[in-house]
């Protein structure tokens, strides 16, 4: 399972990494965004996906 809480300092640290400003006073509201996406997606780690084939991937030709 994935962890789908963090810190304030974990997603600054996580931001700064990614070339975001964490001085930028959005952070404060992107910060709860976050959050809040990483718990709805959460669910997604804890699928049995035991018998379920990959994908077929189509590249059209010449991509």
């Amino acid at each position: 399972m994935m962890k789908s809480d963090m810190s304030k300092e974990e997603f600054l640290t996580i931001a700064d990494s990614l070339g975001f400003d964490i001085k930028d006073p959005h952070m404060e509201d992107l910060y709860p965004q976050v959050c809040n996406l990483m718990k709805a997606a959460a669910p997604i780690y804890d699928l049995d996906l035991t018998d379920v084939e990959p994908q077929t991937i189509f590249t059209p030709p010449g991509a």
